[in-house]
């Protein structure tokens, strides 16, 4: 017997000289606010800066929202 599952996920790919800002997130967060995917990939092409990384942390606890946020930086590319 196979199961199968199914879910929608939005990607919002960065690609930056430097670190990626948080305000760079804030556009794909709301987005996915309004469409409610299953998961929010946020892929940067380098590396998320510490305010990114707190913003998105911040955005988790703060907002409670009904989607997954995930974040791969370059080494996970």
């Amino acid at each position: 017997m196979t199961n199968t599952y199914t879910e929608t996920w939005f990607i919002d790919c960065k690609h930056y000289g430097n670190a990626v800002p948080p305000d760079a997130l804030s556009n794909a967060a709301a987005w996915a606010n309004a469409e409610r995917p299953a998961v929010l990939l946020c892929m940067v092409s380098g590396f998320l800066s510490n305010g990114a990384k707190n913003w998105v942390d911040d955005y988790r606890r703060n907002n409670n929202p009904p989607f997954r946020i995930r974040t791969w930086e370059r080494p996970q590319l």
